[in-house]
């Protein structure tokens, strides 16, 4: 036998035993692995595990399952055990599905005990794909509710002519029918929208961030898709062997390196002190610019900022993107009847004048409640409510979640359980719209049922404090595409196709489903032109559009059409509220800490204390009393500190941090600032004048005022005594405006009582506990900062009497003496 065959017979012998080798080993690690996974899903003896066809199945395996058919084996198992806890098995271990009775315990929780960013890192495999920095930096999301959502009115003339723009260049130029792909038209237009507020100019028109913006989130999706397929020791290895991991990180490169000069510059410019962002420069106005102001320490380094944006684009354009392709599928589906709704609710809005209110996009109810039905039958996801346990927890039902589990809700199972929604298969794009008016006669509780309002059978936005920031934004950007496609200056003819998949297809699968189908293209004449009524986006020149299963036609003139300028009583510059009154009155203070709360700019204008009961004050407010407000973007001018406060709340904050929609917590918060106005202050003020300013000391009236105080503390202990200790708060599971009017009243009563603070509260530790939470809020300490300063410019001592005079009196004789007793205030 000669030496090649030899060694031919021997390789041949090594493949085999190297095969063989390979099969045992695969064989024992699917025995170990499915034991291993039967003793972690008998660690749960009460919950059953939804999907496993047999005793002893590998991970692997009903990973798989998980990845593909999550949603019906969710599904399944909220039908199969309803009001019961149950369990998938994926990759990286157990999902404990929660049943719907816990939603408002679950809600509640604390980040240290069960944290939604740690669910969501886990989703996006972080460890790998980078994802992890929302662990190690929320600043974004901060941003997003405490800058960007109170901030949406002064943002949409520019977000407007952003559309007018991506419009013109993202759809065909032809005036013959033309086939296009509305997909890849509304993701630009989503991609541009989003820019704009993301990060600006000239950012915002750089074809590198768009293009980032779009395929970033694109690369990263494709990178996880693929990873959650496999075991989790694999995915390190695995992911540099996938193109779209690569292909990803060279576009977060190419985004970072884009952004990083401007945001050095920005971030040393504030680290000296010479800048800070400001709201009449687009390119301080934007995400990327507050980011720069506010983040600190490893935070402010450009590369991170830059990531940080760039994952604010990854949630901004693709979910906007996303509903706004499905609202199309079910405006098509829905026949003319709700087209021709829509049309004329836009055109009304219009006409009584598209900016004469702060944002036009919140009358444009039947569409809201579209954009609402829509996302109920196809969700962005179909488990939600999703949460990493920190913990150990047991809940009041007797549930326990051992730390390290991953909790969700079968959210889409919930939205469309015929229980809690009548008739569920039907699209009812106007159920929202009717609901809200049938509650509203009895209840008034119409806003519960927005689109932006996650409610206990709305949950795709999430619940309670952890609801998405984002959610305001992005009811904004999808209805501000639909009222130019559905209506402004196209004229659309929707066609319905059987080809349409499966409701929780992705869109690029239905689009390809539909390309294939028989089209129906027809023209038909324009409507009667309403220039007058369209005149905020502008184009007079009618388009014809019809959408064909999102893969339409497009006919069109040539020449290209922009926004008319308007004219310049149409431009009102964003003008900043002015506090109007003294610098030590508490009640002053009420609103200068709920503007620093709502982090608002403003202005103070003080007054003397002999100026308040005369013109120009009395001008404002007759009673000749402080505060007084006015708002130049609104024309109003109020007094009265507690509807100055509910002002400032319903006005601007647009994400109700410190406010609730739903009719009893609404109510309540008022109830307890009326007990506020009308217990708390006087009462205070009277203890506080008879104690320090009134020229005789009279014992009685000291005495009752202190006794009054101490009634007032009493019933707050009780009310806050009766609360969860997770929840310490007089309304609902978060501070509102109601606890942030006690503040500035509670925050003297040592000096007003003369005793020392453990005096102050002996018997009152839950009040002393909620006070002091308060009194170490940022907003209150500057605040106080800002009326410290004030008061010291001015020569003033703690009470409002100038330093150098003793009494009350002596100071009230010099003024009716004509003396210049005090500094301007």
């Amino acid at each position: 036998m000669d030496v090649s065959r030899l060694l031919a017979m021997t390789a041949c012998g090594n493949i085999a035993r190297l095969s063989y080798c390979i099969l045992f080993s695969a064989f024992v690690y699917c025995v170990i692995d499915a034991f291993l996974t039967r003793r972690s899903v008998k660690k749960r003896p009460g919950l059953p595990l939804v999907g496993n066809f047999t005793s002893l199945v590998p991970s692997f395996v009903l990973n798989l399952q998980y990845v593909w058919k999550a949603t019906q084996l969710a599904e399944s198992g909220y039908y199969k055990y309803p009001g019961q806890t149950f369990q998938l098995m994926r990759a990286e271990g157990p999902v404990v599905v929660l049943p719907h009775s816990l939603l408002e315990e679950l809600s509640r929780l604390p980040s240290d005990v069960a944290e939604a960013t740690a669910a969501l890192e886990r989703d996006l495999v972080g460890s790998v794909t980078g994802a992890d920095l929302v662990l190690e930096n929320r600043s974004h999301q901060a941003i997003v509710q405490r800058k960007l959502t109170p901030r949406l009115p002064q943002l949409l003339r520019r977000m407007e002519a952003a559309a007018i723009a991506s419009f013109a260049t993202s759809f065909p130029d032809s005036e013959e029918w033309t086939v296009f792909k509305p997909y890849m038209a509304l993701r630009d237009i989503s991609a541009r929208l989003s820019a704009e507020v993301i990060v600006g100019p000239p950012f915002c028109n750089d074809p590198k961030w768009l293009h980032a913006a779009v395929m970033y989130t694109e690369y990263l999706f494709q990178t996880v898709v693929v990873l959650r397929c496999f075991p989790t020791w694999t995915r390190p290895v695995l992911a540099c062997l996938l193109p779209s991991y690569w292909r990803g990180r060279k576009l977060l490169r190419g985004a970072q390196d884009l952004l990083r000069p401007k945001i050095s510059h920005l971030s040393h410019a504030s680290t000296a002190g010479t800048w800070q962002p400001h709201q009449d420069k687009p390119g301080d106005f934007n995400v990327l610019a507050w980011l720069c102001g506010r983040a600190r320490g490893n935070n402010r380094e450009p590369d991170t900022v830059g990531h940080l944006s760039l994952l604010v684009a990854l949630a901004a354009v693709h979910t906007t993107l996303l509903r706004m392709v499905n609202v199309l599928y079910d405006v098509t589906a829905a026949g003319s009847g709700l087209l021709d709704e829509l049309s004329n609710e836009i055109a009304r809005v219009a006409r009584s004048g598209w900016h004469d209110i702060s944002n036009p996009y919140d009358a444009l109810d039947r569409l809201d409640s579209v954009l609402r039905e829509s996302q109920r039958m196809s969700p962005p996801m179909t488990m939600g409510m999703k949460r990493l346990f920190k913990k150990p927890y047991t809940f009041q039902d007797g549930t326990r979640v051992d730390a390290g589990t991953y909790a969700c809700m079968a959210v889409y199972a919930i939205e469309n359980d015929p229980s809690r929604t009548c008739d569920p298969d039907r699209f009812d794009g106007l159920r929202a719209y009717r609901a809200a008016r049938d509650e509203s006669a009895t209840t008034s509780a119409a806003d519960e049922h927005l689109f932006s309002s996650p409610s206990p059978d709305f949950l795709s936005f999430g619940h309670g404090k952890t609801a998405c920031p984002g959610r305001f934004f992005a009811s904004v950007v999808v209805k501000m595409q639909c009222g130019r496609l559905l209506w402004v200056d196209e004229c659309v003819h929707l066609e319905v196709h059987d080809a349409i998949g499966p409701r929780l297809d992705w869109p690029a699968n239905r689009i390809d489903v539909a390309r294939y189908g028989a089209q129906v293209l027809q023209d038909f004449a324009p409507p009667p032109p309403t220039s007058a009524a369209r005149e905020h986006f502008a184009p007079s020149c009618p388009r014809h559009l019809c959408v064909h299963l999102l893969y339409g036609s497009v006919r069109r003139p040539k020449a290209l059409v922009v926004q008319q300028e308007r004219g310049a009583e149409d431009r009102k510059a964003h003008v900043l509220p002015r506090v109007l009154g003294l610098t030590c009155d508490r009640s002053v203070a009420q609103a200068v800490l709920m503007l620093e709360e709502l982090d608002l700019n403003y202005e103070i204008k003080s007054f003397r204390f002999d100026d308040v009961k005369k013109p120009p004050f009395t001008d404002v407010n007759p009673n000749g009393r402080t505060p007084a407000i006015e708002d130049p973007n609104t024309g109003l001018t109020l007094w009265e500190s507690g509807a100055i406060l509910q002002y400032l709340v319903e006005q601007y904050d647009v994400g109700k941090r410190l406010a609730y929609t739903s009719l009893k917590e609404k109510h309540v918060c008022n109830q307890w600032l009326q007990f506020q106005m009308s217990g708390q202050g006087p009462y205070f003020g009277q203890c506080g004048w008879f104690t320090h300013l009134h020229p005789e000391r009279v014992q009685s009236a000291v005495d009752r005022y202190a006794n009054e105080i101490r009634h007032v503390l009493g019933v707050l202990e009780v009310a806050l005594s009766a609360r969860p200790a997770s929840s310490q708060w007089l309304v609902g599971d978060k501070m509102t405006y109601a606890d942030m009017a006690f503040v500035p009243w509670n925050f003297r009563l040592s000096e007003v009582l003369l005793k020392p603070w453990d005096e102050v509260w002996e018997g009152l530790p839950h009040v002393r506990a909620w006070h002091e939470k308060m009194v170490d809020l940022p907003s209150w300490k500057r605040a106080m900062s800002i009326r410290a300063r004030l008061m010291d410019e001015q020569g003033l001592q703690w009470n409002g009497v100038p330093k150098g005079i003793d009494t009350f009196t002596e100071y009230e004789k010099k003024i009716a003496a004509g003396d210049d007793a005090t500094a301007a205030i």
